[in-house]
């Protein structure tokens, strides 16, 4: 019986070896073909058979004692049933959490739609204000250019002003120059005047005057008169050849002619002399009262100039300081158009540094677009991998039932045969005891 027993477990001991091995193989035969598979399991299935057969009687005893087995083998089963609803339930999570990176992708996908779309709408609408903005930096570059222009205008106006003022300055000085000479001229011509008024004033104190000079024009012809007649009177005495008394009273006579001949050259002499004087004085006069009147003219041609040079210089200031005036507002426009500019250009960075940010959020999208959807491709991979895996799987369990099923119906007609077996060597063991007790003999095998 110990014999029997150790014979069974040895068989229960090579039957579970076997059965093992057999999910081992089966496990590690995944690269085979299905037939070779099929041959494999098969010549497993009959070395299990022929180690139950070689078993014998205590195959009866091996298989109750291979109770424990059958728990172990349907534990197997339950421990694939849990298997294969882990395998289930992963893949229904897997499932789940594919749907769920679907829905995250097309939720990611319609972000990045609306994203792309508000970009595109903010990057129109940054083109349209860049655009009005270099049209407005165009203007604001035409209008400083026309700025510039009547800067460069106004300079050169205000330098023609200025180098007319400076030329009217000129005119100024050389017209003060000028009334100064003038001045001086008329402050020398009135002292002549006045040198010629005292001189007439003395002529006058000194008694001469025309009646002076037309008596003594008149004595000078009473004179001459009487000289001729004295002539005559000496060529009369000498042609009749006057006594020599008479011809003393002659002499006497032709002395005083001659003396009044002397005395009528030296009145002569005086008249032609104060003639001479009279005439240079009048003549002077006459030319220092017309050079007085021409100065008079001229020193008020030179005031009304003046006073029109002073016009032309107030306007000349008046010119100049609203030059200066449209000077400084025109300085002021360019400032502020300068100032306009820096703000619109500082404008069109802010918008191109938001442009770039936005560029680079929307690629930060796109790269996690792409991310999820390689983590996607990666599951539906590992997805379609499980259920290559369940497929396979679930035909291997199919594969192992009809295999179980096949070597439950052989274990049952083993079980019958050995049934069969029992009985036939009980009826030999009765018929074998009742021998005995027929011949009164006891079998060896029932020493014990």
């Amino acid at each position: 019986m110990a014999d029997n027993h150790t014979l069974a477990d040895r068989e229960l001991e090579s039957f579970r070896y076997l059965f093992h091995r057999f999910l081992d193989e089966i496990t590690a035969s995944d690269s085979l073909s299905q037939t070779d598979r099929t041959l494999f399991i098969m010549s497993i299935v009959n070395e299990a058979i022929s180690a139950l057969r070689l078993g014998g009687v205590a195959l009866k005893a091996s298989l109750i004692e291979d109770h424990d087995g059958n728990a172990e083998w349907r534990q197997a089963t339950v421990n694939h049933d849990d298997l294969k609803a882990q395998h289930n339930a992963e893949t229904k999570a897997l499932s789940t959490r594919v749907d769920d990176l679907k829905a995250k992708l097309a939720s990611t996908r319609a972000q990045l739609a609306e994203a792309e779309n508000n970009l595109n709408a903010e990057r129109e609408a940054h083109e349209k204000q860049k655009e009005k903005l270099s049209q407005q930096c165009h203007d604001l570059q035409e209008k400083s250019q026309v700025s510039q222009k009547h800067c460069e205008a106004v300079k050169l106006q205000i330098k023609g002003l200025l180098t007319r003022n400076h030329g009217f300055e000129e005119m100024l000085k050389a017209k003060d120059y000028e009334l100064n000479k003038a001045m001086k001229s008329l402050q020398f011509m009135d002292k002549k005047v006045k040198d010629a008024l005292t001189v007439t004033e003395q002529i006058q104190r000194d008694s001469v005057s025309r009646e002076t000079l037309a008596s003594l024009e008149a004595e000078m012809a009473k004179l001459k008169t009487e000289h001729k007649q004295a002539l005559q009177d000496c060529r009369s005495a000498h042609a009749t050849e006057l006594s020599e008394g008479k011809q003393t009273v002659f002499r006497d006579m032709i002395g005083q002619v001659r003396k009044l001949g002397n005395d009528i050259s030296e009145k002569e002499m005086e008249v032609v002399h104060l003639n001479a004087l009279v005439g240079g004085v009048e003549k002077e006069h006459a030319e220092l009262q017309r050079t007085h009147k021409n100065l008079l003219t001229e020193t008020q041609s030179l005031r009304g100039e003046k006073e029109a040079l002073a016009v032309d210089r107030a306007a000349l200031d008046a010119a100049n300081k609203d030059a200066t005036g449209k000077i400084e507002r025109l300085k002021q426009q360019v400032e502020r158009q300068k100032k306009e500019l820096e703000a619109v250009r500082n404008r069109e960075t802010q918008f191109m540094c938001r442009l770039r940010h936005t560029e680079g959020q929307l690629g930060s999208l796109r790269r996690q677009l792409a991310q999820a959807q390689e983590m996607c491709a990666e599951k539906h991979k590992q997805n379609q991998i499980l259920n290559q895996e369940l497929l396979w799987n679930e035909k291997e369990i199919l594969t192992l039932s009809d295999l179980v099923a096949s070597l439950g119906r052989d274990i049952q007609s083993h079980e019958a045969a050995m049934v069969a077996a029992e009985k036939e060597q009980e009826e030999r063991e009765w018929d074998i005891v009742t021998e005995a007790e027929e011949s009164n003999d006891i079998h060896p095998v029932f020493e014990i």
